[in-house]
């Protein structure tokens, strides 16, 4: 069993609507993505699909019906950095314009070297709903910023042949 380290995993920001739905169309995003840098969190992706019970007054059997899926709010904390114009920046940006961004994750893990090899991607759309400044004595600046995704998270990997 192969084990993902999170150190190493990376996160980028492409603007809203391009095109991650293959592997190839990823790395081609990425050439031109906003990397957040120095990531000190990257919170869960998780999501939540509702749930109805229903039984009858005639019995203690139980049925559930499965509804729609919600996704969770991601945190991403960050080190401030007033000189770091890429995806800091664009976080902030996104937030104050009211506009939404792709959400590309790169985790640590890549098969082998092998042509053809990739690492997982994690990819979807998201408002950044929420900022906020942490000045903790004895500790460095951060920035909060919360994601709202606004699709489904897709999780694209491809392994060599």
């Amino acid at each position: 069993m192969r084990i993902t380290d999170v150190q190493g995993t990376r996160v980028f920001l492409a603007p809203q609507g391009t095109d991650v739905t293959t592997i190839a169309k990823i790395e081609t995003a990425l050439a031109s993505a906003k990397q957040v840098n120095c990531l000190q969190t990257i919170g869960d992706v998780a999501a939540t699909r509702t749930t109805t019970d229903y039984s009858c007054i005639s019995s203690d059997n139980v049925v559930t019906s499965l509804g729609s899926i919600t996704y969770a709010d991601q945190q991403l904390d960050v080190l401030f950095d007033a000189e770091d114009i890429t995806g800091k920046k664009d976080l902030i940006d996104a937030f104050e314009n009211k506009t939404r961004r792709q959400i590309i994750i790169v985790l640590s893990d890549k098969p082998n070297e092998n042509v053809g090899s990739s690492p997982t991607y994690i990819t979807y759309e998201a408002a950044i709903s929420a900022q906020s400044y942490t000045f903790a004595k004895d500790s460095a600046v951060m920035v909060t910023s919360t994601l709202k995704p606004s699709g489904k998270k897709v999780f694209n990997r491809v392994t060599a042949p």
